[in-house]
């Protein structure tokens, strides 16, 4: 416990202010894992054609297992047309 003015603060007040700075435990790498949507940027996007064969299939197979889950920034469409 600690104290800021007059204010007390525990443990689970910080974790509940600051989740950023707490690694999740094991059970939320799993949910967020099955569950999160991935963004990538246009450099992320257009570095996978520079990359080797092997790399660029490994990253679009996985792409592709991920395709109900991907967002596509604006930016990136606007910049691919």
């Amino acid at each position: 416990m600690f104290k800021v003015g007059s204010l007390r603060y525990g443990l689970p007040a910080v974790k509940t202010a600051f989740p950023g700075y707490y690694r999740p435990s094991e059970e939320e790498f799993q949910v967020l894992w099955r569950s999160a949507t991935f963004a990538f940027d246009a450099s992320f996007l257009l570095s996978v054609y520079g990359s080797s064969k092997i790399t660029r299939d490994q990253l679009l197979t996985l792409l592709e297992g991920l395709q109900d889950r991907l967002w596509l920034p604006h930016q990136f469409n606007k910049r691919s047309h």
